[in-house]
């Protein structure tokens, strides 16, 4: 693709505040989860609050065709080296040489193999350690395959064809969960080989399953950077009926039906949408508030570090520990009960969580400036913020 240096797309505000609100979403569906097991409850909060992930794809795929136009698989792959998998393997490292060294031995499929060999595994795979890490080695898969996803969607049918066939794997099948391969039982008989095998395919499963999400991302990209304005005068219909169509699926789903979250996705990708027309037709009034402002952009420009982090803190408060298993048996059982006590316990790890992220984040990005670190993205996943924001139109 031709490189254009002279040119530069100005920041989008709305997708600036729309990943402030993705992060928002993931912290509260690691961290709000009481409710009986098969409850109204503990529905309504998987289906509310759990699923993030869709969100946080769909912002790749929208900001890597946004930004396509400069596109240099070189320079695009160190940047991603940089400012994605290198703070990824910097905040996993002290969990892991814990996890490997100094826990005694846990139920962890890990655990029948010598410490070294726990440390190595847990380094490039890092949901042993901090279970939402699965997400960075699935989104590198992207990153790699980014020059074949542009050729392939200047190909239209085939293109759509994709997405479609991934659409119903998003929709209609379960999102694989990594553990289930890993598992103490299945690994008691299988050595590392096999295990590796286990792992490349859980995350090509996942690739696949996600592809349709960031492949509509890149073509609503595409849509409304030539329609803004005409999405813009439509943005609150948007709103509307998809808050309705996505309320009216949660009755079908939760109270009616009893599905499980995996089968949820008809509802989140209606959220993806419903929350992208939203911060299109909001984002004057935000950025004419400048605490607001300022608070939704400290947000995105923290949302990877925010991301990497906020489960340590999380397993701390409750485990007393990084790894996941509770201090005290009562925790455990508290997380399972539709009680005001697990309700406010439930919002108070969400706060304690997101504002300790954050402060934290805060504090080593000091250090690192202080200490005359350049890019403190590359070791916490979180620099200074970008530029003003800017509106596309």
């Amino acid at each position: 693709m031709e490189n254009t240096p002279a040119y530069k797309k100005p920041i989008l505000a709305y997708i600036n505040y729309f990943r402030a609100f993705a992060i928002i979403v993931i912290v509260l569906g690691h961290t709000i989860i009481w409710g009986k097991p098969d409850g109204l409850i503990k529905g309504f909060h998987q289906y509310v609050f759990t699923g993030g992930t869709i969100l946080f794809v769909f912002i790749a795929g929208y900001l890597f065709e946004y930004l396509a136009y400069k596109f240099e698989y070189k320079k695009y792959l160190i940047n991603k080296l940089k400012n994605v998998i290198m703070p990824y393997f910097i905040t996993l490292l002290p969990a892991t040489i814990i996890f490997s060294f100094f826990i005694p031995n846990v139920k962890h499929y890990l655990y029948q193999y010598p410490p070294i060999v726990r440390f190595i595994a847990g380094m490039l795979h890092g949901v042993a350690i901090n279970e939402v890490l699965w997400f960075i080695p699935m989104i590198s898969i992207f990153y790699l395959a980014s020059p074949l996803l542009l050729y392939l969607k200047k190909k239209k049918i085939v293109w759509i064809i994709l997405i479609l066939l991934s659409l119903y794997m998003t929709l209609f099948w379960g999102r694989i969960h990594i553990s289930e391969y890993m598992s103490a039982r299945k690994m008691a008989d299988v050595g590392l080989c096999h295990w590796g095998y286990l792992l490349v395919k859980s995350y090509l499963y996942r690739f696949l399953y996600f592809f349709s999400v960031y492949a509509l991302g890149m073509s609503t990209s595409d849509f409304i950077e030539n329609n803004y304005e005409k999405v813009k005068q439509h943005a609150k219909k948007v709103v509307c009926w998809g808050f309705t169509v996505y309320a009216l699926l949660f009755i079908v789903f939760v109270p009616l039906l009893h599905l499980p979250r995996t089968k949820m996705n008809f509802g989140r990708l209606i959220l993806v949408y419903v929350a992208l027309c939203f911060f299109i037709l909001v984002q004057d009034y935000i950025t004419k508030h400048k605490i607001l402002d300022k608070t939704l952009n400290l947000l995105a420009d923290y949302s990877f570090g925010i991301f990497f982090i906020h489960m340590y803190i999380f397993y701390m408060i409750n485990c007393g520990t990084i790894y996941r298993k509770p201090k005290f048996p009562e925790i455990a059982e508290l997380f399972a009960q539709d009680s005001f006590q697990a309700f406010a316990h439930s919002w108070y790890c969400f706060f304690v969580v997101l504002g300790g992220s954050v402060l934290i984040l805060y504090v080593l990005n000091w250090i690192l400036v202080k200490m005359g670190v350049k890019n403190p993205r590359m070791f916490i996943g979180v620099g200074r913020s970008s530029s003003k924001q800017v509106q596309n139109k």
